[in-house]
């Protein structure tokens, strides 16, 4: 089996990419760009209102690199959380982004999108029937709670990056995700190590975050059967076994096993390798599959 090479050029699509260490991720070859384009990291407000934390311009200036590179090299990409909240109205929004750069660069694209926008009073249905229960940790809920959200946004897992592959589409742009299926799902999908395959999306779903220089370039996977190898593409970062273990302990509660929508992933028996380079290559990485379990995340009105 060929390696699966994947180049995440930044941690979130908007804030602006520098061109130097993209241009150095193009030019390690990858078989797709993957890049999630937000989080809850920035609080309540984008998904409450349904609107974007960074400029359009900003967003359609990362774009334009991602796609220019991607037709270059003849290439998938696959887009996360678009618009910062994961809305379908976010998602339309992207996509008006990729079709404008599509034509005034005459690029060829088949663009999917996969809307995760929830119903609320289908979700409270839900609630009352026992299919929908608070997280861990986090605050109690009652019928009451679906009713006072705006937006309720489901986070996707790979099934429907999957199928849009196998629909022919090269530009894949996904409403709410977890950060990690972004990046997940290409690797899995063409034969790759599973649990490597999402122990390397985690790794890698900031950008630089898990480099030795977190404000700067983007990373580079390569996995294949029995491990992966992560490098920066920044000239002034680079990757250390520490720092790639150290990412577990991020927005994670459990800094040894991560959970995804079917799977938890177990790191405590993954060996962490230093390379020449700045590389760190990982193997050990084991996964049990569990029922499917979805995410929710919800924002509503709460004053003026």
């Amino acid at each position: 089996m060929k390696p699966c090479k994947i180049f995440v050029p930044c941690g979130a699509v908007g804030p602006g990419i520098d061109p130097v260490s993209f241009r150095c991720g193009v030019e390690l070859h990858p078989d797709i760009i993957s890049a999630d384009a937000g989080s809850t990291d920035s609080g309540p407000f984008y998904l409450g209102t349904g609107n974007c934390k960074y400029a359009r311009a900003s967003v359609k200036a990362d774009m334009r690199l991602i796609l220019k590179a991607a037709d270059e090299l003849h290439i998938p990409v696959t887009i996360g959380s678009a618009g910062t909240c994961g809305t379908d109205r976010s998602v339309d929004e992207l996509a008006d982004i990729v079709y404008e750069i599509a034509q005034e660069e005459g690029i060829d694209v088949k663009v999917a999108r996969i809307y995760t926008e929830q119903n609320p009073l289908e979700m409270k249905a839900r609630y009352e029937k026992g299919d929908i229960f608070a997280l861990n940790g986090a605050p109690d809920i009652s019928a009451e709670t679906f009713e006072e959200c705006s937006h309720i946004v489901g986070l996707a897992g790979i099934e429907p990056f999957e199928e849009a592959f196998q629909k022919g589409a090269n530009v894949i742009l996904c409403g709410r995700s977890t950060d990690t299926a972004v990046i997940a799902a290409y690797p899995i999908m063409n034969g790759c190590h599973e649990a490597l395959s999402w122990h390397a999306a985690k790794t890698a779903e900031c950008g630089a975050l898990c480099t030795t220089n977190p404000m700067d370039g983007g990373v580079f996977l390569t996995i294949d059967e029995e491990s992966f190898t992560v490098q920066s593409t920044s000239v002034s970062g680079s990757c250390t076994a520490y720092s790639i273990f150290a990412h577990l302990l991020y927005e994670n509660a459990n800094p040894l096993k991560l959970t995804e929508p079917g799977v938890v992933i177990d790191t405590s028996s993954s060996v962490y390798e230093e390379l020449p380079g700045g590389i760190v290559r990982v193997t050990g990485t084991t996964l049990t599959h569990t029922a499917p379990t979805m995410k929710l995340e919800g924002s509503g009105k709460c004053g003026f």
